[in-house]
């Protein structure tokens, strides 16, 4: 039986706090009901770039490490996503089609081929393709949960307790109180306590209350 997490002061990853309302809009645009794919290939670039102080430079990620995790000689530092590489292609597909993700291709010396580098992409001024720059309004993910989420099929399951992570261990000014959240607010946003006409901080995670009570 999982004993619970540590609370990530090392070894973790962020994510912005708008990643929910992200994928509720991705959703609503592409008109298709699952983003597993995308969803699990996104978070392992941002693991292996935004978990590593790294914004910048594009890293390589080969599809075999995409889906079966990184290898330094005999050890293995990660499960990967669990993708098939019909899943794969189509998270890479969509990630770059709408803009969340750049796919470079690196070239190495004498006659060996090109290799894929990712990196997620970053807001201009001039395009809203991407993700503000992770200074700030981010939250942690301890960087086990990749590995905790290998077997998983249910995007709304690692939604779900990614939106506990964003409103405890992302959330300023609590003084380490626990936070409660019922499946409501999870459904469809976290609701100000104080506030008497149901105003809500974000819109949740977009998926029935049904499904994130399963």
């Amino acid at each position: 039986m999982f004993k619970g997490f540590y609370c990530p002061e090392a070894k973790f990853y962020r994510l912005p706090n708008d990643w929910f309302d992200r994928w509720i809009d991705l959703r609503e645009c592409a008109g298709r009901g699952r983003i597993f794919a995308p969803l699990k290939t996104m978070e392992y670039v941002i693991k292996w770039t935004w978990g590593h102080e790294n914004f910048d430079r594009p890293v390589r990620i080969p599809r075999r490490t995409f889906r079966y995790g990184h290898r330094i000689g005999h050890q293995r530092l990660d499960r990967g996503t669990n993708l098939s590489t019909h899943g794969l292609e189509d998270g890479l597909d969509f990630l770059t089609e709408r803009g969340l993700l750049v796919e470079h291709l690196v070239e190495l010396e004498g006659d060996r081929p090109s290799r894929p580098a990712f990196l997620p992409r970053l807001r201009s001024d001039d395009s809203d393709a991407g993700f503000d720059r992770p200074d700030s309004g981010y939250f942690k993910v301890p960087d086990i949960w990749t590995d905790m989420t290998h077997s998983v099929t249910s995007e709304a399951l690692i939604l779900t307790v990614e939106y506990f992570f964003r409103h405890t261990w992302g959330w300023q000014g609590d003084g380490g109180e626990p936070r409660w959240l019922d499946p409501d607010e999870v459904t469809n946003g976290r609701r100000y306590r104080s506030a008497s006409n149901g105003e809500r901080y974000d819109r949740g995670i977009g998926y029935s209350e049904r499904r994130v009570r399963d």
